[in-house]
């Protein structure tokens, strides 16, 4: 197990010396080969070159330049250290950098193989090891792509080519109008020479291929491609769409009049081209989807309830953002996009799924559908969750079986793929591996254990970290069904993975990979024919690539990394299995760090990894609404962002949909207050910590205040997000109270009118959160009904709030008003229309000591006459507004003023 420490430069460079002396080896080896190409070759730059003085003064500048470069790098993200729990970042494979570095030195472009003899064959390899990884058969196919989106973009569009070549070739086999003159050319063009007529040749070889050429349609029943109904086209399974050149090369052959060989290379030429050449001029490629559409529905019966539909791409409803971009792209446009309901632990609702699709099939009053492809998620971008892939099978076999229905099944597996690397005890078995028992050699958890206590993973606690998955609550996805789904990636039609996230390869390097290699023949620029000669597809690759030019240094590091690190558990399984224990202790200790009642500060984990992602929301007991808890977390993560200059821990946010019903770990209680705040469907902005980096599990730091004794980092994480809640929530209330006396300083005009003289400090008294004397200031008291109408009619700016007495009768023997005198000071306050300003609508509170019931109809008559003022009324408790109230009345009566009637809240 020692080896793994060799694998990664380390986070503290400890294989500094390695990796220097491997990068060293490369370079000099590449250098050693520039000088002996061609001795008899003399060299451009001389020493007496060197020696001049622009020559210097360059290197000068180039040495300051990189200077400046080095030390503006050093405000980049430290992703190789455990401190960082963010983005799909981490240290990455040596091999994989000494190997990008090697072949970057040949700058070999992947396009063809004259211009990367070497890395294009690499590649291939690559690519074979990947779809032995993923349990996809060998005569599958795919390239290395620049990433995930590409990958993305390439399955939705072979779909679309292939999955609407039925229709090429019926159209095909029904026109009467082919284009002779341009394949007479083309013959010419490529040396083909027939016997005979050609127009007779194409008539022939359409009466053959409408006679011979058949397909089994989606419920087993073999029928020629020329008797089968719009729906049958639509929905020929893709192994059998695969398969339809290849079966038509059969009988064109026995139409070529010739004394070789059937299966002579010529033949096989003649009969290709006459395929490709008959078929591709009806193409949607070719024609474009509008003169596709026309032609099919001249004839093809019933063409236009499928082609003029909605093609459907279902998508979870946590996919990735390039699902839009590929419905963009290609032409499908975003309304074709079905988003399916996820589970409490972010996978697909398989049962919501079977809905949409019963819905899509048999609702007669929308638009017409034809369910076309499907993206399930194996390691969802935000939580890492894994879909249902055996249960998504069994679903789509369902409606094949029932229905005739064939959707193209795509996994998004970029982040996820490489899991698969854990159940394959050796790459190219086909044999995965049990779950079983710790106890027991062979099994997952057998081997899970080995590489937790073989890095130095103390044993016990290694086994409580394994067995979180055998505590059958929760979102836990138990190690069998782990297994499950990794293993039924192999039934999948096309897969997308990155080698640069879980392969720990550097960017860019994605992946997709086809199941049935001949998928790739409708991506082809130029016709199949034309390379069908070639003992290895590897020539020209860019003929049915998305990309063009790729890097070839990309391909060197996925091969150097995977031949060195094998895919399987005795390689980048063993990697890739730390970094799934990593996130459990992860989990386990801020679990752990905030339990206890004593505590304010909490976290709510929102789920149980399936993988090595985790999420969580800090909340704290004063929080009430999502809104604030969403502030919270905001400010949170600004004070976690890699990008700040004291940089002690790092993780990122985003967002997610949770509802009541969400499955959530509570750090305190059992019905967490956070749990109430949830309503049906919140969007709630969380931390998410990726945890990929193998080390992570054994990471240690010093404790807090520099203390000698070591103690985890996920520890010391922890601890650290607990200070900061705590922190982060007073800064909030402070920030929340001063930011309201600032506002009210600037904006709020407000009257008192009372007969009692004590009552703007009485008020003041029920109001500590906002003992500002600037505040103060913009109170205007009035004793008397008449010094209240004065300010009214006096003061020339809008008023904001008045704190209006209703009987201004009072105890003495001079009365300051009637007993409606708050009702006629609202009333001028009309009159002078100073009620309004720019941010605030008047808020106008009476407020009485008794005598309400003669006051109700008054106040509900004003409310009428007046709806856009804020009327409020309430019964002041003398004693609660003395001087001498307990912190109780206060705090009572505060509540009541400003949550109930001024809309702020303590």
């Amino acid at each position: 197990m020692k080896d793994l420490f060799g694998y990664l430069i380390g986070p503290k460079a400890e294989n500094m010396e390695l990796f220097r002396q491997l990068v060293i080896e490369a370079l000099d080896d590449h250098m050693y080969w520039r000088r002996n190409f061609h001795p008899e070759d003399y060299p451009v730059v001389t020493s007496a070159t060197q020696s001049d003085a622009d020559f210097k003064a360059f290197v000068d500048g180039l040495r300051d330049r990189l200077f400046q470069f080095l030390s503006h790098s050093k405000a980049g993200v430290p992703f190789f250290s455990a401190r960082y729990v963010g983005h799909m970042n981490t240290d990455l494979l040596l091999p994989a950098l000494v190997g990008y570095f090697g072949a970057m030195l040949y700058n070999s472009n992947n396009v063809a193989d004259e211009s990367s003899p070497v890395t294009a064959r690499l590649e291939k390899e690559v690519i074979e090891m990947l779809l032995k990884m993923v349990g996809l058969p060998p005569e599958g196919w795919g390239y290395l792509t620049t990433g995930g989106t590409t990958a993305n973009i390439y399955s939705l569009w072979v779909a679309r080519n292939l999955r609407t070549l039925p229709f090429s070739i019926r159209i095909a086999l029904e026109c009467d109008t082919l284009p002779d003159d341009i394949i007479a050319e083309n013959l010419k063009e490529h040396d083909i020479a027939i016997k005979g007529s050609l127009h007779l040749r194409l008539k022939k070889i359409q009466e053959e291929l409408k006679k011979n050429l058949k397909s089994m349609t989606a419920i087993g029943e073999e029928k020629p491609i020329s008797e089968m109904s719009a729906w049958e086209l639509a929905n020929l399974p893709v192994e059998e769409l695969c398969q339809l050149r290849q079966t038509a090369l059969v009988y064109i052959k026995e139409t070529i009049d010739s004394q070789k060989p059937i299966d002579s290379p010529e033949i096989v030429k003649e009969a290709g081209f006459f395929f490709d050449e008959l078929v591709r001029h009806f193409q949607l490629k070719t024609l474009g989807l509008q003169s596709f559409r026309k032609l099919a529905n001249q004839h093809i019966r019933d063409a236009g309830s499928i082609l003029d539909s909605v093609w459907k791409i279902y998508v979870s409803a946590s996919s990735h953002y390039s699902w839009p971009k590929s419905a963009d792209i290609l032409g499908f446009g975003n309304k074709s996009i079905s988003l399916i309901p996820l589970l409490s632990s972010f996978d697909m609702d398989v049962s919501a799924f079977r809905d949409i699709i019963l819905k899509d099939l048999n609702d007669q009053t929308s638009e017409k559908v034809w369910p076309f492809f499907l993206s399930s998620i194996f390691g969802t971008t935000e939580e890492g969750a894994l879909d249902n892939l055996p249960a998504i099978y069994e679903l789509l076999e369902e409606f094949r079986l029932e229905h005739g229905l064939t959707i193209w099944n795509h996994v998004d597996a970029c982040y996820g793929g490489y899991l698969a690397s854990m159940i394959r005890p050796e790459l190219g078995s086909s044999s995965v591996a049990k779950a079983g028992d710790s106890n027991t050699p062979g099994t997952l958890k057998n081997w899970l254990l080995e590489c937790g206590t073989g890095v130095g993973l103390p044993q016990d606690e290694c086994r409580e970290l394994i067995d979180m998955s055998d505590q059958g609550t929760g979102t836990w996805l138990a190690w069998q069904e782990f297994i499950d789904r990794t293993a039924a990636l192999n039934r999948s039609d096309s897969i997308s993975i990155d080698p640069h996230k879980l392969g720990y390869i550097p960017y860019p390097a994605g992946a997709v990979l086809l199941k049935n290699g001949h998928a790739r023949e409708v991506m082809s620029t130029d016709a199949p024919y034309l390379w069908a000669d070639s003992e290895t597809d590897i020539g020209f690759t860019g003929r049915y690539t998305l990309e063009g030019s790729r890097s070839g240094a990309a391909a060197a590091a996925c091969w150097l990394a995977h031949k060195t690190v094998p895919l399987d558990q005795n390689g980048h399984g063993r990697l890739v299995g730390l970094s799934v224990l990593s996130a459990r202790k992860l989990y386990q200790s801020l679990k752990d760090e905030f339990r206890g009642p004593n505590k304010d500060g909490q976290i709510a984990l929102i789920h149980q990894p399936h993988s090595n992602i985790v999420c969580y929301v800090p909340y704290h007991k004063e929080l009430s609404s999502i809104e604030e808890t969403n502030r919270i977390t905001t400010e949170i993560i600004k004070k976690l962002s890699p990008t700040r200059e004291i940089r002690n821990f790092m993780a990122v946010g985003t967002e997610v949909m949770l509802s009541s019903k969400a499955t959530i770990e509570e750090g305190l209680r059992e019905h967490s207050p956070f749990k109430k705040m949830l309503g049906e469907n919140e969007k709630i902005k969380v931390i998410r910590s990726v945890v990929m980096g193998p080390y992570s599990l054994i990471a240690q730091t010093r404790g807090g205040s520099f203390q000698k004794e070591k103690i985890s980092t996920f520890e010391a994480y922890s601890q650290y997000l607990s200070q900061l809640v705590d922190e982060t929530v007073k800064e909030y209330y402070e920030k929340t109270a001063n930011d309201k006396a600032k506002t009210w300083q600037r904006h709020m005009v407000s009257l008192i009118m009372d007969d009692d003289a004590s009552t703007p400090s009485q008020i003041r008294n029920c109001l500590p959160t906002l003992h500002n004397d600037k505040f103060w200031k913009h109170f205007q008291y009035k004793e008397t009904e008449k010094a209240a109408m004065g300010m009214v009619k006096d003061y020339n700016v809008p008023l904001d709030i008045a704190f209006l007495d209703i009987d201004m009768r009072g105890s003495s023997s001079e009365p300051k008003g009637e007993s409606d005198s708050g009702f006629k000071v609202y009333e001028a306050i009309h009159e002078r229309n100073i009620i309004v300003n720019e941010e605030y609508r008047v808020k106008v509170v009476f407020f009485f000591t008794k005598g309400y019931r003669d006051y109700k109809k008054r106040i509900k008559d004003a409310k009428a006459k007046y709806p856009d003022v804020d009327i409020k009324t309430i019964k002041l408790n003398r004693n609660a507004t003395s001087e001498n109230a307990t912190e109780e009345q206060r705090r009572l009566v505060a509540d009541q003023i400003l949550k109930e009637l001024i809309g702020l809240k303590i």
